[in-house]
């Protein structure tokens, strides 16, 4: 067995290991050893489980985002821009390479289309 080393890592093989044979072993024991290390982590065993019915938005939010992207890609962009990724029309206009005339309407229509 090679010496064991703390700051060994697979891409730091041992001089020992030549051949494919024994190099693949090294590193499956390497990579099995990295893994365990992780588990008794303390990150690892303090975090907690997350609930089943957990979701990141409520009903309505998610019938309004699901609304959004079920429009065309013309009036889908600019909503999510602006709406979830708070761009303003001028950001959008650099973004979308398109006339801020034209931005403005596809939000207004994107918007009635979705009510």
């Amino acid at each position: 067995m090679w010496p064991r080393r703390s700051s060994s890592s697979p891409l730091e093989r041992p001089s020992g290991v030549r051949d494919g044979d024994h190099l693949k072993a090294w590193l499956l024991k390497v990579t099995a050893n990295k893994c365990r290390n992780l588990l008794k982590s303390g990150w690892y065993r303090s975090r907690n489980e997350l609930p089943e019915s957990l979701t990141a938005l409520d009903r309505r939010e998610d019938e309004v985002l699901a609304a959004v992207f079920s429009q065309e890609e013309k009036y889908r962009l600019p909503l999510h821009l602006h709406y979830y990724e708070s761009y303003f029309i001028r950001e959008i206009v650099r973004i979308l390479v398109l006339p801020a005339a034209t931005v403005g309407t596809r939000l207004s229509r994107g918007r009635t289309l979705i009510k």
